[in-house]
């Protein structure tokens, strides 16, 4: 076994950083026993189900965690809510908001010509998820009508809801 092999399976044994097991291998002139009693005597022994030391661990900072969960939620509750393209009352399509997010990022202006020329093509958009989803609903209601109503001004023709 070279000198590698017996430094990791020091560690391994004892829990240690690298640089115990090294230098505790060395004082006992590579003899893996003699190490594991230096070690042991010196209280530096780790026992399985023990904590390893505040060095060894590799956890993320309280506010990284704090921030990760919060992002974690947020994804869950736009997951939660559907944007609704619906033409002739029959829904078309369906995309959860953290897509429409996500391609808002992307490509906002594209997005949003998309979004007016469907409407101009009698497709409208409803929320389905919400405590609020009428109001929401009602107001992009309107807002298909209206621009219905600027392209063709006067006409009879009902916009589809």
């Amino acid at each position: 076994m070279d000198r590698f092999e017996m430094v990791e399976k020091l560690r391994e044994k004892t829990r240690v950083s690298y640089e115990e097991a090294s230098d505790a291998l060395e004082k006992c002139h590579w003899d893996l026993l003699d190490a594991l009693l230096l070690l042991e005597r010196e209280g530096k022994v780790h026992k399985e189900n023990e904590p390893q030391p505040q060095s060894e661990k590799k956890a993320c900072p309280a506010g990284v965690t704090l921030l990760l969960r919060g992002i974690v939620q947020a994804v869950r509750k736009l997951n939660a809510v559907q944007l609704l393209i619906k033409k002739s009352n029959e829904v078309q399509l369906e995309l959860n908001l953290t897509t429409v997010l996500l391609l808002l990022l992307l490509s906002f202006w594209g997005v949003v010509v998309v979004a007016v020329l469907a409407m101009l093509f009698g497709c409208r958009f409803a929320v389905a998820g919400l405590s609020f989803d009428a109001s929401v609903n009602d107001a992009l209601s309107k807002a298909g009508k209206f621009l219905q109503n600027v392209i063709k001004p006067g006409s009879t023709h009902k916009a589809e809801e």
